[in-house]
């Protein structure tokens, strides 16, 4: 009876004891991520040199579902999905100009793990993503200007990415650093129909907004 006893406090010390990030595990979370800021600037008219003071706010955030399976100990390869919205607010002498963006997109993603003593770590590796979106401008005292655009984007790059885990289960994440190419298409209609095409290069650490991952580690 001792025996059994022993052996299934062994075995039990042995399943804790396993590595969230070993082979054949899989994790199942939400990323979220929210940006506020507001600003407040003078400006002058350079024809009738009125002053006048400009207000902008700007809000952004996006969430999605994101599912991992780990090939090898410390390497997992996944992908997301994420619904995103950026909203901007500038009073100006033209009026008040207003602009909504609204976008889904979906990434897949190689990440290696480096953790010490299965609590901390980073995660890093590269990844590759594409993007649908729709915008909308419009000028309070002007709708001449008012205009709609949809665009298409993809495009890679390398991520990093803090690591807590406060539970054997329980992760949560936190962004360092983001490395990436996009390329992007986009076409609107203001009364007359144009396109549009380029590329672009970001490199950010740290960035201002809460970049935030909560996940669910599922042992085998």
């Amino acid at each position: 009876m001792k025996k059994i006893v022993v052996m299934a406090a062994l075995l039990i010390a042995t399943q804790f004891a396993k590595a969230q990030t070993e082979k054949g595990n899989q994790t199942l979370g939400l990323n979220f991520q929210f940006q506020r800021s507001t600003n407040t600037s003078s400006y002058i008219d350079p024809v009738s040199n009125a002053f006048s003071v400009q207000d902008q706010k700007f809000t952004n955030f996006y969430i999605g579902p994101i599912y991992s399976y780990f090939i090898a100990d410390n390497l997992d390869l996944g992908a997301s999905a994420q619904y995103g919205s950026t909203r901007s607010t500038i009073g100006a002498l033209a009026g008040e100009q207003k602009q909504v963006n609204e976008g889904f997109s979906g990434t897949v993603f190689l990440r290696k793990y480096f953790m010490y003593q299965n609590k901390f770590g980073l995660r890093a590796g590269p990844y590759a993503f594409y993007g649908h979106s729709k915008s909308d401008f419009t000028q309070s005292n002007n709708s001449v200007y008012d205009q709609k655009t949809t665009g298409n984007s993809y495009g890679g790059g390398i991520n990093a990415e803090l690591l807590f885990y406060p539970s054997k289960q329980l992760g949560v994440s936190l962004s360092l650093a983001n490395l990436n190419y996009t390329h992007s298409d986009s076409k609107n209609n203001n009364g007359a129909t144009g396109k549009s095409s380029g590329d672009s290069f970001n490199a950010s650490f740290i960035n201002s907004g809460l970049g935030l991952s909560v996940f669910y580690t599922i042992g085998h």
